[in-house]
C-alpha cells in the first residue's frame, strides 16, 4: 500500500503544476489514493488491468461527483486529477517498443490493451456521469 501514499503526493503534485485551487488539493489527491488502492486490491485479487482500472475509474468518478456537490465545485476538479495515473502510458511505452523492435505479436497485445483500458476509463466515467445525473438532477 506504499503506492497509495505515492499516488497521493504525485497527484499534488500534478495539481499544483495544473493550477489546482490550493484548498482542492489535499481532495483531489485523496481520489486518486483511493482510486489507486482500489486498483491495487482488484489487481490483487483478479490480475485483470482492464477491470481493474474499470472499477477504480468507478471509484474516482463516484467519489468525484460527491466532492462536487460537497464542496460546490465542478466533478473535473477531483475527477481528472485522480484519473491520471490510470492512464495506461507504459502499455503505450511497451507497444511502441515491440513496435521498434518489429515484434507484433506482443505490440498487438499490448495496443489492444491499451486500447482496452483507455475504453474503460471512458465509459466508466461516461456512466457514472450519467447516472449521477439520471439520479440527482431529476427536475
Amino acid at each position: 500500500m506504499l503506492n497509495v501514499i505515492y499516488m497521493f503526493f504525485s497527484v499534488i503534485g500534478f495539481g499544483i503544476i495544473f493550477n489546482l485551487p490550493m484548498k482542492m488539493l489535499p481532495l483531489a489527491a485523496l481520489s486518486a489514493a483511493v482510486g489507486q488502492a482500489g486498483y491495487t486490491i482488484i489487481m490483487d485479487r483478479f490480475q485483470s488491468p482492464v477491470a481493474a482500472t474499470v472499477l477504480s475509474a468507478i471509484i474516482i468518478g463516484l467519489l468525484g461527483e460527491v466532492m462536487a456537490r460537497t464542496f460546490k465545485k465542478p466533478a473535473t476538479l477531483f475527477v481528472i486529477p485522480g484519473i491520471l495515473p490510470l492512464v495506461p502510458g507504459a502499455y503505450i511505452y511497451q507497444t511502441m517498443l515491440y513496435l521498434v523492435q518489429d515484434n507484433i505479436k506482443l505490440a498487438i497485445e499490448y495496443g489492444l490493451l491499451t486500447g482496452f483500458v483507455s475504453l474503460g476509463i471512458a465509459a466508466s466515467l461516461m456512466a457514472v456521469t450519467t447516472f449521477w445525473n439520471l439520479i440527482f438532477n431529476k427536475k
